[in-house]
């Protein structure tokens, strides 16, 4: 289901902006818990390199078109 929302929310960004964000915090925070996790399970380094970073990347670069939409709406409204 996550993977469904984090597919569909940004196909109409304007109503979807706060589940975006959200998703997003969620996409960071599970980059975080998978590092505890796989220290615990004593994950080989390359495991851990390869899954964390792309996972926190996601989750950096989810809130961009948001933010873009946002300033365009600023923008918009600052020229009337």
């Amino acid at each position: 289901m996550f993977g469904d929302l984090t597919i569909l929310a940004p196909l109409d960004v304007r109503p979807y902006g706060p589940l975006i964000t959200c998703l997003a915090i969620a996409t960071m925070a599970f980059a975080a818990l998978i590092t505890g996790v796989d220290a615990t399970a004593k994950m080989p380094t390359y495991w851990t390199l390869a899954e964390r970073p792309p996972t926190f990347g996601v989750g950096l670069v989810m809130p961009l078109p948001n933010r873009r939409v946002q300033r365009d709406t600023e923008t918009a409204a600052a020229n009337q």
